[in-house]
């Protein structure tokens, strides 16, 4: 009996892990990446909007992810459906990429430095602007 019992939680094992493999399988897409070429740790966000969709919408501006990268570093900006999908989706979109001082975060809050348009810099992608930049955004303080 006690080597029965064994050989099921050995199965079950075997099926949990196969199932967390198999379920962390997807279109998991890591080619974009944001690189930090200052001496400050920027935040950023983005969105994949219509080229003539100039402004975010600030309604739901507490809504808005804001991402973190240290100095001197390059962070992953995943894409669950990928980012080649994104774009072909929609070819007349463009991933608008908001990147802001870490103290203007602290001292403003996400909503008014979206209504304020308080951004270091805004940059606007297209999927063959990818392509030619090797999946980079690269900040320099420039």
């Amino acid at each position: 009996m006690k080597k029965n019992n064994s050989y099921i939680l050995k199965s079950f094992v075997a099926v949990c892990i196969g199932y967390m493999l198999f379920a962390s399988c997807g279109d998991y897409d890591s080619r974009l990446h944001f690189v930090n070429k200052t001496n400050d740790t920027l935040r950023y966000f983005w969105k994949i909007a219509p080229r003539n969709d100039s402004l975010i919408d600030s309604k739901d501006c507490d809504k808005v992810y804001v991402s973190s990268c240290s100095p001197n570093s390059e962070e992953v900006i995943p894409s669950v459906n990928g980012w080649t999908y994104e774009f072909w989706e929609h070819p007349d979109n463009i991933l608008r990429f908001y990147i802001i001082k870490q103290d203007s975060l602290s001292k403003y809050g996400i909503c008014k430095i979206i209504h304020r348009q308080l951004f270091i810099k805004r940059l606007d992608y297209t999927d063959r602007e990818f392509s030619k930049a090797n999946w980079r955004i690269v900040y320099d303080g420039k």
